[in-house]
């Protein structure tokens, strides 16, 4: 308990043990930068939760990030957002404020 790390075949258990990667352990990091852009909220889902269209006309479904979260941020329809998606799923978002 207490450890994320997932056990591979092969892997030692004193590599679990020791909490560090090693070779047979998978890193979760994310290896580029986040694609960043504005957009128009067309519709409210939930209290965290947008249907957010792109300067391209695309809809994604974007949610808020956890330190809009914690800063109470309410957004409205035809407000402008900013967002970071990833460069491989171009569905989803992440709004980090307001544009």
């Amino acid at each position: 308990m207490g450890t994320y790390l997932h056990r591979r075949a092969g892997t030692p258990d004193s590599a679990l043990a020791s909490g560090r990667p090693s070779d047979g352990i998978a890193a979760f990091t994310m290896p580029d930068t986040p694609v960043r852009t504005q957009g128009k909220v067309v519709e409210t889902r939930d209290h965290a939760l947008y249907l957010v269209e792109l300067p391209n006309g695309k809809r994604v479904l974007a949610h808020l990030a956890k330190e809009c979260l914690a800063d109470h941020l309410k957004l409205t329809e035809h407000e402008l957002v900013l967002l970071e998606m990833t460069p491989y799923d171009f569905d989803h978002a992440r709004i980090v404020g307001k544009a």
